[in-house]
């Protein structure tokens, strides 16, 4: 009887221990991370006020939200460049621009922005809103130069057809990691045989998948 209470108590604990964190590490590109003035890895969880120390500036992690059930992925140097020390701060400075995708500079003011919405940081995958007169018989096109030529690829759409979705696997394998190179996407229509440059010159940084 002792030893089932002892369990059920441990176990309540536990739980508590869960509940009380706010994200879940599912990705990380080095063997750890320092947060909460302790050393984190995959699996491990935290509070959202937690301070996260930074090993380098291309260090990155995904984490799972626990309560909004959302995958958000954070690097290093833009979190550093708003001064934040918790995800709590950052998000709420930022408004999280990286998980959100780009969304259309027509439809912005600068003002909107406290970091460059041209920069984007890619892990695996971004999504871009979409023109706001896509139709099923128009591609959407990633293009860039890879240095030697210039490369197209057809890029996938989200369900609703309301995001552009740019992947890793879309780029050049001997493309370098660190550096930001110029992405263009443009929109064909077959149909009205058209095509249309949606974002010019966006800048895009392969974050390395381990450091």
């Amino acid at each position: 009887m002792i030893k089932r209470l002892l369990f059920v108590m441990l176990m309540c604990c536990t739980n508590s221990n869960i509940l009380a964190q706010d994200y879940k590490i599912t990705f990380l590109n080095t063997n750890s991370i320092r947060i909460g003035n302790k050393n984190l890895s995959t699996g491990s969880t935290f509070k959202k006020t937690d301070v996260i120390q930074w090993q380098d500036d291309m260090q990155a992690m995904k984490v799972f939200d626990l309560k909004s059930k959302k995958t958000i992925a954070i690097v290093a140097k833009p979190f550093k460049t708003e001064s934040c020390s918790s995800l709590d701060e950052y998000l709420s400075k930022t408004n999280h621009l990286s998980t959100r995708g780009v969304i259309n500079p027509n439809n912005l003011k600068k003002e909107d922005f406290k970091v460059d919405p041209n920069l984007l940081y890619l892990i695996d995958k971004i999504d871009v809103d979409a023109s706001i007169y896509f139709e099923p018989s128009m591609t959407e096109t990633i293009e860039y130069y890879d240095g030697k030529t210039k490369q197209k690829k057809i890029a996938n759409m989200s369900s609703d057809n309301k995001k552009i979705i740019i992947t890793r696997e879309m780029f050049s394998s001997t493309m370098q990691t660190n550096k930001p190179f110029n992405v263009d996407i443009i929109e064909y229509d077959s149909k009205q045989n058209w095509h249309y440059c949606i974002y010019r010159n966006l800048k895009v940084i392969l974050v390395p998948k381990k450091l």
